[in-house]
């Protein structure tokens, strides 16, 4: 999973497993300015904040679970 801090109260959790080619084991890795999520095996891109497409030959958002916060704790879960 990928977890992305939006602001104090609000998390982006992100399934790391590339939809593109599902059954090849690539994890999707963030890039080194923390906005991209990248499938090295691909190269499809997608945006951290929601994991919609950015470019590459996958047409399928990243899949994102749900997360609430009551700090200290974040629950996740879909």
């Amino acid at each position: 999973m990928i977890i992305y801090r939006n602001n104090l109260e609000e998390f982006t959790v992100l399934e790391r497993h590339s939809p593109y080619n599902a059954q090849d084991a690539c994890a999707a890795i963030v890039t080194n300015d923390n906005v991209i999520v990248e499938d090295p095996c691909s190269n499809s891109q997608w945006l951290i904040i929601d994991g919609s497409v950015v470019t590459g030959p996958t047409t399928f958002p990243l899949v994102q679970y749900d997360a609430t916060f009551t700090d200290p704790y974040l629950h996740i879960f879909n």
